[in-house]
């Protein structure tokens, strides 16, 4: 196949065919067996031939040659490198290429950039949210402690009024009615006492 494309390369040639007649009949071959592990030769071939017509192709025609698993691929990755290292940017790629790349990068710089304001965005939303949790949250404890604390002056009050109780019992509240009344249930008795206490005075 190799020997018959190149035969029909130098026929077109001696008959005065274009480069375009040329060109597709390269492109034919690499369609048909360009995926054949030995078909390296056809590619090798291409590729060359580019280099001498239309320099501009040969960047592409190397990324689909390279992309293809052939014999001695290291072998012609190290050819590609080599072309790459002594080529001029401005012999590789077109100003449309050039363009093009731009609007990518242009686009593609767009795009992260979107990204990086919406996660910026979407994380400053998540800090808001846990500082009123946070805030929340500490407001619950302030109202917890206070509660806490009354509930403490409360049991202190209430043991100091226990305490108070146990030493002066007898002013404890009711204790005042309580006496009064126990005076009251003894007034008979004192008042039949009185004559007896009379008589003893003068011997005081």
């Amino acid at each position: 196949y190799q020997r018959r494309v190149r035969e029909a390369v130098v026929s077109t040639q001696s008959t005065g065919g274009d480069e375009n007649e040329i060109r597709t009949i390269y492109q034919r071959a690499v369609e048909a067996c360009g995926q054949d592990y030995r078909s390296d030769k056809i590619w090798e071939a291409y590729v060359e031939w580019e280099k001498q017509t239309d320099k501009y192709r040969v960047l592409k025609l190397y990324k689909q040659f390279l992309g293809c698993v052939i014999q001695r691929h290291q072998y012609h990755f190290d050819k590609f490198r080599e072309w790459i290292f002594f080529t001029p940017v401005k012999d590789m790629v077109t100003m449309e290429d050039i363009k093009e790349l731009l609007t990518r990068h242009k686009v593609e710089a767009e795009r992260r950039r979107l990204e990086t304001e919406k996660k910026i965005k979407e994380e400053e939303e998540l800090a808001r949210v846990a500082a009123e949790e946070a805030a929340k949250l500490a407001e619950e404890q302030r109202k917890q402690a206070e509660e806490e604390e009354a509930k403490i002056q409360e049991d202190i009050k209430r043991m100091q009024e226990e305490q108070k109780m146990a030493v002066f019992g007898d002013e404890a509240p009711g204790t005042e009615e309580a006496t009064m009344e126990g005076i009251e249930e003894l007034a008979p008795e004192v008042e039949e006492l009185a004559p007896e206490v009379e008589e003893l005075a003068p011997e005081v």
